[in-house]
């Protein structure tokens, strides 16, 4: 679970929460968040990112979506992807300019995009594919149209989802 993850699953709702470290709630408007205070007990790190915080024990991070622009996607994390059992149904490209942008652009219309081998791009899926192989922390290599960006890595895929 990363806050991000979260964020996505949620897509729809007013409020969203990560507790435990690794669960996530979505929450609507008529929902008194308030009602037990704040808490100081949301220590614990994210299972997809330990440098996030996930809630605690009993207590939860929580968030409100607002109205203010967003971006078109968000990274979802690093997962580990099998030869024999590809996370994501479609291959589209193999470039050697590749850039999140790139794949992004080239994947409009599915769920998820992801980068590996850090020149190519896969779409499709579902989180039920992410999470079969698990995740990965082999997402080290460089995109070559920019170096700033991570695509992947060997057998290991950079995985965003799209805003609905």
């Amino acid at each position: 679970m990363t806050t991000e993850l979260c964020e996505l699953t949620c897509l729809g709702s007013t409020y969203f929460a990560t507790q435990y470290g690794r669960e996530c709630w979505c929450g609507s408007a008529g929902m008194d968040y308030a009602l037990h205070g704040e808490s100081t007990d949301c220590t614990y790190g994210c299972a997809g990112n330990a440098d996030q915080t996930c809630g605690g024990f009993d207590a939860a991070n929580v968030y409100r979506y607002t109205n203010e622009s967003t971006p078109t996607s968000s990274f979802v994390g690093c997962y580990q992807d099998e030869s024999d059992a590809r996370m994501m149904e479609l291959a589209l490209t193999d470039s050697s300019s590749m850039t999140k942008e790139m794949c992004e652009a080239e994947c409009t219309g599915n769920r998820y995009f992801g980068m590996q081998y850090g020149s190519e791009c896969f779409c499709g899926g579902s989180s039920t594919n992410l999470l079969e192989n698990g995740e990965s922390s082999a997402c080290d290599y460089e995109c070559p149209g920019d170096s700033e960006q991570e695509c992947g890595g060997f057998y290991a895929m950079s995985v965003y989802s799209y805003y609905s």
